[in-house]
């Protein structure tokens, strides 16, 4: 049949692209651009002028996963700002950064104070107002002005504070201040947060800071820094040294004011700003390779084409073998390659995240695949907004794009309503009509007949628009297959639930998943909920137990075992010896610590810092042996200081390391449990070689002791199959 890929034909092309990688990865580096093979290279509409290109493709350099949003900044109906979670300090992930604003894309932002306050590390402007100024002297800045023209920009702020009538130089505002300089003072507003204000200042003698509202002295700390929120009609200075003397003296009533401003004239007249580390682009020329890093990492930039009237944003995945992501060289080469004129790199890493909405939905989706495996708390990003539309529907999108069906089954299409804007329109239900051509459709629920071949033609109606959608027939289903192996849960709790995908095959090895309607499940309703969930099902424990599912579909079966709460193992007990044999200390350099040996266990003193904790020293034999396969990993513990976040690192049976982050150290004489979820793709048997407490906020950072008593494992009950 003309255009159909037979297994023979299928078979070829896997061949014919596995010569080619090989040539490729023989191929000199300098030729990669040219002998580039595209893997993926798909473009889908946000909004008007705005596109989301996903370029996926390998060549003598490796492999590349790249999301680039383009987004013409001349179109009427498009904008662009500063996202945030709603204050400089603190963070949110970018898909709720942006849903939380409207926006219908955006990525990731500026680097910033990930071990305290959050902050970004740069200035910013948001809607055409200064929020802060940057912590770091020189730190490169690019955003769009209220000319809709996207630009790198100086964001040089110039501060002061009048006390009485005394003028005093202000250091910086909104900023984390991680480094605070001898006699400086600094201010904030309540566009900060709540987040500490004396995050440079631990171990510093001469503090102080004054609370000012309607340019009155309020109130004067004349020995601390504070934290928490700041009225609106207020703000806060922080000097040390001399700057701490001149708070001092203030008096409540006495008469204060702060005045700030960008110095550049063309950043007074930007919509928004945002920070990066290193330009790639400026003013058409690539930046030579030997300013910019060569090491490997997953990417996120923003850069400018077309004078400035069209806006790039990209992310670069990596830390996912093999795509690994791209040097600071390589991405200023793909920026060029897409023709930016200006570029400037953002924060990468674990942070790179691009978001979007599919069309007709009013939320935005992840679409790269961040590194950390979810999204990170980010400060800041940068979104792409959309005006309302008419409102009138103009389109009409049906999903999944490229549905299939088998002959017999059936498969579920949705239709959402567009308007001329590219945004949702809200229709009541049963004002899309479908019709089919072959078998029968049902509020866009189609079955095909049991003799069913080549496509079946969906139409979607409303009074003004009508869409076809291709749903093409596979042959008989020969097989079926679950989403995953086994199910098992160490809680009973409506939280615990997880989606369960059927996917059925025929002969010639394509697939379809196999929808709830055509199913039949057999298990012990006592243990477990099974509900439909979209296309797949969605599997609920609501009782200690154990069983076994299995479905059925068109004369076929699978199985899947399901066990519901764990069996708890001690694997290790501390006080059999090894604190300065087996274990060594790890966590902030500059913190002093002692382990020693107790009936109680393994004991560590430290000074205050960051991080504080223990690894196990470096041949194999110093790991723990976990038994079984954990769920969970559990540390008995007890220390006379809090963590906020604790940490433990481990070892699979595919020499894969996984680090998760658990439950609070609390600061307690009585012995409690961190708990640790272990992500299901750790492969049992599991090997556990360190634990680290870490406290984020340096103003509760202190010299403390802790205890580990044991390391406990739940593992699954079992069950027969």
């Amino acid at each position: 049949m003309p255009g159909s890929i037979t297994p023979a034909r299928a078979r070829r092309r896997r061949n014919a692209l596995l010569v080619a990688l090989a040539l490729v990865v023989a191929a000199p580096t300098a030729a990669h651009a040219a002998e580039s093979i595209p893997l993926i290279d798909k473009t889908d509409q946000v909004g008007p002028g705005i596109t989301l290109r996903h370029l996926k493709n390998v060549n003598a350099d490796g492999w590349f996963d790249q999301q680039v949003l383009t987004v013409d900044l001349g179109n009427a109906a498009v904008t662009s700002d500063l996202l945030s979670s709603g204050t400089v300090s603190g963070g949110a992930p970018i898909s709720r950064q942006a849903d939380r604003v409207g926006a219908v894309a955006g990525v990731n932002g500026d680097f910033f104070d990930i071990d305290s306050t959050q902050a970004a590390w740069g200035a910013e402007i948001m809607g055409g107002n200064l929020l802060k100024s940057s912590e770091r002297t020189g730190w490169p800045h690019a955003g769009v002005g209220k000319d809709g023209i996207g630009r790198l920009v100086d964001m040089t702020v110039e501060a002061r504070a009048a006390l009485n009538s005394t003028q005093h130089t202000i250091f910086s505002l909104n900023a984390p201040n991680a480094t605070f300089p001898a006699n400086a003072m600094v201010a904030y507003t309540a566009a900060w947060g709540t987040a500490t204000r004396g995050r440079g200042l631990l171990g510093v003698g001469n503090v102080a800071e004054v609370l000012v509202r309607d340019n009155r002295v309020v109130e004067v700390n004349p020995s601390a820094a504070g934290s928490g929120a700041i009225p609106e009609d207020g703000f806060y200075l922080v000097g040390r040294d001399a700057a701490a003397d001149a708070i001092r003296a203030l008096s409540p009533g006495d008469p204060a004011s702060l005045t700030y401003g960008l110095r550049d004239e063309v950043a007074r007249q930007m919509q928004f700003a945002i920070g990066g580390n290193q330009p790639l682009i400026v003013d058409g020329e690539r930046v030579p390779d030997a300013q910019l890093d060569a090491a490997i990492h997953p990417r996120t930039a923003i850069g400018f084409k077309d004078g400035g009237r069209t806006m790039l944003l990209v992310t670069v995945d990596g830390r996912q073998s093999p795509v690994n992501g791209m040097s600071l060289r390589q991405l200023a080469r793909f920026m060029e390659e897409q023709g930016a004129e200006t570029a400037l790199n953002l924060d990468g890493g674990g942070s790179t995240t691009m978001v979007a909405r599919p069309l007709g939905l009013d939320r935005v989706t992840v679409r790269n695949s961040p590194s950390d495996g979810y999204e990170r708390s980010d400060p800041n990003g940068v979104g792409v907004f959309v005006a309302p539309g008419s409102g009138v529907v103009d389109d009409i999108v049906v999903t999944p794009e490229s549905p299939r069906v088998f002959p017999g089954l059936s498969r579920t299409l949705t239709a959402r309503a567009i308007d001329d804007h590219k945004t949702p329109v809200v229709l009541p239900a049963g004002e899309i009509r479908w019709t089919v051509n072959q078998g029968r459709v049902s509020s866009g629920l189609v079955t095909a007949p049991d003799d069913a071949a080549g496509t079946i033609r969906v139409r979607s109606t409303t009074d003004s628009v009508q869409t076809t959608t291709n749903l093409r027939v596979l042959g008989d289903l020969k097989r079926l297959e679950l989403s995953s192996k086994r199910l098992s849960f160490a809680d009973v709790t409506p939280d615990a639930a997880v989606q369960l995908a059927v996917t059925g095959r025929d002969a010639e090895g394509f697939t379809a998943p196999v929808e709830a309607v055509d199913l039949d499940l057999d298990y012990d309703r006592s243990v477990v909920r099974i509900t439909p969930a979209g296309d797949k099902l969605k599997v609920t424990p609501i009782a200690t137990g154990g069983t076994v599912l299995t479905v059925s579909a068109a004369g076929h079966e699978v199985q899947l075992p399901i066990s519901v709460g764990v069996e708890t193992i001690t694997a290790h007990e501390f006080n059999e010896g090894g604190a300065n044999t087996r274990w060594t200390f790890n966590g902030t350099g500059t913190i002093t610590r002692t382990l020693s040996d107790t009936p109680e266990g393994l004991k560590m003193e430290f000074s205050a810092g960051r991080n504080f904790g223990i690894t196990g020293r470096s041949i194999a034999e110093n790991m723990v042996n976990l038994p079984g396969q954990p769920l969970r990993i559990r540390l008995t513990m007890k220390s006379d200081i809090a963590a906020s976040l604790t940490y433990i690192g481990f070892w699979d049976a595919e020499g894969t390391s996984h680090g998760v982050y658990g439950t609070p150290l609390r600061a307690s004489d009585d012995w409690h449990e961190i708990e640790f979820t272990v992500p299901n793709i750790a492969v049992a048997p599991l090997r556990w070689n360190s634990f680290q407490g870490s406290e984020t906020n340096s103003a509760l950072q202190r010299p403390g002791t802790f205890i580990i008593k044991d390391l406990q494992v739940d593992n699954p009950s079992a069950v027969d199959i």
